[in-house]
């Protein structure tokens, strides 16, 4: 019989005769029967993804990395099931074209100020590197970008003393201790080639030298006991008291005994609670201004608090997805009205049959001009039917639901980028007025 799942369970029966009776019937109906019984869920061993597909090179020129990533959900590990073996990230290296290196100075600046007012000093200028577009593999600027020469505004006086300082607090209130006053060279401070002042910058002298009465220190009543350090397995609290009742003198007797007194809470046994996750927070900030960037949400293990003995929460306690600025090019038009955006690196289509009017309108307001993002009204903003997408162009964005205050699609409700259940023949178009007309297509 199966430890797990749906089984049988079976019970029998036998059929026996009197003894009086030697031509009795036979019993009748069968013996045995069988009642179905459910178990605990089996388990489920995790199992990997596809590769996703690799993303574009961390940088535009030179050696760089490309990375790409698999989720253990084919299935995902449930029911105490194993999870995946192997890692989740891969990644490769790529080589672009040679970067730019400059070739030329520029002419240079003028001298900066002096180091100093008065004596000599240094001061400095600057040029920098002319790297023409043209050119992707040449030499560096040879020589240096700063230049230094000496300089004297004017002829400085050697350093003197500033007055003395007042005295500062008696290191002890009897029995003889010591003050002290300081004085600094900077009236004036000497010049680079001048010379420092001559003499102390601190002086000392003898204070209360009279003799200390001899008191000796008492106690004062203890505080009340502090909270318990646990609720449970066993803990401490503590109070204190303080060698102020009267305060000893420096010749007087330190109070005897602790200061502290501590003892045993919360002896009884912790029950083994598992924590749980709380609510996922509000997305954060997207990283980038303009472009492609990523933005952040956090959850804590908090719902509950898991005991001292039990379980933390299993998975991350933070979730990152991409995102766009508000500000700089993230969609156009290219073919006809179809919609495009700019996502990692490459354009894709935005496939919904449920794409209304106003996620038209945010649409709209993704337009590369400057002064048409400024705009809070259109002429009109509506949903066309375009041609369908190239096959080899991703999907990026599916079931988009917009308020109409958000600056890009990416800022609405969506499937999760990449992630669709429609195909090119389903691509979003849109149509935004005269002035987006003359925008993407003039």
């Amino acid at each position: 019989m199966s430890t797990c799942g749906n089984t049988t369970q079976m019970r029998e029966r036998s059929c026996t005769k009197p003894k009086s009776s030697k031509f009795g019937k036979e019993c009748e109906g069968p013996a045995e029967k069988y009642n179905l019984c459910k178990l605990e869920q089996c388990p489920v061993d995790g199992k990997w993804s596809d590769w996703e597909k690799w993303s574009a090179c961390t940088t535009t020129c030179d050696s760089s990395t490309q990375t790409r990533s698999r989720t253990c959900t084919n299935p995902q590990p449930s029911n105490k099931g194993t999870d995946c073996e192997g890692s989740s990230e891969e990644s490769k290296s790529c080589m672009l074209e040679s970067c730019p290196v400059p070739v030329g100075w520029r002419t240079w600046g003028e001298w900066g100020s002096c180091s100093t007012t008065c004596g000599v000093g240094i001061q400095n200028r600057n040029r920098s590197c002319v790297v023409p577009r043209s050119n992707r593999i040449g030499d560096y600027c040879a020589g240096d970008s700063t230049d230094h020469q000496l300089c004297m505004p004017r002829l400085c006086a050697d350093g003197d003393w500033a007055t003395w300082s007042s005295w500062n607090t008696c290191s002890v209130t009897c029995g003889g201790g010591f003050y002290q006053r300081t004085r600094d060279c900077t009236y004036p401070p000497p010049p680079l080639f001048g010379r420092m002042c001559t003499g102390p910058s601190s002086e000392i002298a003898s204070c209360n030298t009279q003799h200390c009465p001899k008191i000796d220190g008492g106690w004062t009543d203890w505080s009340i006991w502090s909270g318990c350090s646990v609720s449970c397995g066993g803990g401490f609290y503590k109070r204190y008291r303080d060698c102020t009742n009267p305060t000893p003198s420096p010749f007087g007797r330190q109070c005897a005994g602790s200061y502290i007194d501590v003892a045993v809470c919360s002896t009884q046994p912790c029950p083994h609670t598992a924590g749980g996750w709380s609510e996922w927070t509000q997305w954060g900030s997207c990283t980038a201004k303009s472009g492609y960037g990523m933005r952040m949400r956090n959850r804590q293990c908090n719902n509950p608090t898991p005991s001292a003995c039990g379980m933390f929460c299993h998975g991350a306690s933070v979730d990152t997805e991409v995102c766009y600025g508000s500000v700089g090019p993230t969609a156009r038009r290219k073919d006809g009205d179809r919609l495009e955006i700019f996502v990692a690196g490459q354009w894709g289509t935005v496939c919904d049959d449920g794409f209304d009017t106003v996620a038209a309108k945010v649409a709209c307001r993704m337009a590369t001009h400057e002064s048409y993002r400024k705009l809070d009204t259109y002429p009109y903003a509506e949903v066309t039917n375009p041609p369908a997408g190239p096959s080899d162009m991703p999907i990026w964005l599916d079931d988009v639901k917009c308020t109409g205050n958000e600056n890009s699609l990416l800022e609405c409700i969506h499937q999760p980028i990449g992630t669709h259940n429609c195909n090119h023949d389903e691509d979003v178009g849109i149509s935004c007025g005269d002035l987006w007309n003359y925008i993407l297509r003039g």
